[in-house]
């Protein structure tokens, strides 16, 4: 549509409509997560900010929303983006009952590591909106020792590996993430 719309020599009429009005949940609000907030804002969406103390003052400073509570911000957010350094403190600081709040809406935008979100969370939630139709039951990313900004990924599966839906689905994995270990399926898991 948009194209043909274009070529008639109209602009784009549909961009960002999905986004528009929409609550942007930004967790964590250093460099990036500005940036994030900056473009949420200009799509016309609902910035509300968790994380820390210094997140939620420079919140307030930009004129965005602040949760009242890390339940709060999950619940509110039609989109949650994070953008939290991972350290000691911060592994695991998104639980299973964080993303159970979400909105069976709701989009997770994990551009930080995927150790911020509690181990076992994910598949508990995906395993609880299993109308999503998405069975992996853990990812995590480690840096490859041999290339700088490259990630070996390793992934636990629902299903057996060689079962023709979740062979289908690594091997879509492997074309876009490059190096991947399967670390264990689970035939019997509902």
């Amino acid at each position: 549509y948009e194209a043909r719309r274009l070529k008639e020599g109209y602009w784009q009429s549909t961009l960002g409509e999905g986004l528009h009005g929409k609550v942007l949940g930004v967790f964590g609000l250093g460099r990036i997560g500005r940036l994030v907030a900056q473009v949420g804002r200009a799509f016309g969406m609902q910035v509300l900010v968790w994380g820390r103390e210094n997140s939620l003052d420079s919140a307030r400073d930009f004129g965005y929303s602040v949760a009242s509570s890390k339940r709060d911000f999950f619940e509110a957010a039609d989109v949650v983006s994070l953008h939290v350094a991972l350290n000691a403190e911060t592994r695991g600081v998104v639980s299973s009952a964080d993303l159970r709040a979400m909105k069976t809406t709701a989009l997770l935008v994990n551009t930080s590591r995927a150790e911020l979100i509690a181990p076992g969370a994910l598949v508990e939630a995906l395993l609880e909106f299993s109308t999503r139709q998405i069975n992996l039951a853990r990812i995590e990313s480690r840096p490859q020792r041999r290339s700088l900004g490259q990630y070996l990924f390793f992934i636990d599966v629902e299903g057996r590996d060689t079962d023709p839906g979740v062979a289908e689905a690594l091997n879509g994995l492997r074309a876009k993430a490059g190096t991947m270990k399967v670390l264990g399926s689970y035939p019997g898991v509902r």
